[in-house]
């Protein structure tokens, strides 16, 4: 049923955006973009990514300063393991968009990406960001602690890992995750006192 109901939603936006090839008015313009991000959205759906990247570039050549048509190409290209393509497309969604969350989560996501190739002042610096941006409710605040800490602690810096585990801790003194690799962080400096607490 849902295969069909895929099917369908491409063969309506295939007709759709024939229908409005080669008329230019910017009204129509608009119609066929939001075409093209429907049927990338239904491709996705299905796992056919190459022709999803292809109607998510079609859309954004359309309207390149509509954030989602980035953010949707981007999930594609995760999917497939392109990180540098996830980074390109994180980096045109954080220069379009205006500070807040969103812009947070944007700087949150691309630092993910650079913390696994390793890059990781790019990550940590990606992570102060989102940390500088948010509105600081504690469940994305401690995403970003948690992330930022564990940057430092792949960079050796495991003071400053401490640091950030004890934010994350405090945003939530629940956070099991927090505790462990804070107690890895202990661990890794001699501290087993610190580190039987934790773990």
């Amino acid at each position: 049923m849902e295969q069909k109901r895929l099917d369908a939603a491409i063969d309506d936006c295939t007709m759709a955006i024939k229908l409005t090839s080669g008329k230019l008015t910017s009204k129509i313009s608009q119609q066929a973009f939001h075409y093209y991000v429907g049927r990338a959205l239904a491709y996705h759906q299905q796992g056919q990514l190459e022709n999803a990247i292809s109607d998510y570039s079609q859309a954004i050549a359309l309207n390149p300063i509509y954030v989602t048509s980035y953010i949707g190409r981007s999930h594609v290209r995760r999917d497939q393991n392109r990180l540098e393509d996830v980074i390109t497309d994180y980096s045109h969604v954080i220069h379009l968009l205006l500070d807040g969350d969103q812009k947070a989560e944007a700087y949150f996501t691309r630092g993910s990406c650079y913390l696994e190739q390793k890059r990781l002042d790019d990550a940590i610096a990606d992570y102060m960001m989102a940390i500088k941006l948010t509105s600081n409710t504690a469940k994305e605040a401690l995403r970003y602690y948690a992330a930022r800490g564990n940057a430092y602690h792949q960079q050796g810096q495991l003071e400053n890992a401490i640091a950030d585990y004890n934010w994350a801790i405090a945003l939530d003194p629940q956070c099991a995750n927090a505790y462990i690799q804070r107690g890895v962080a202990y661990e890794a400096l001699k501290n087993v006192k610190n580190a039987i607490a934790d773990y």
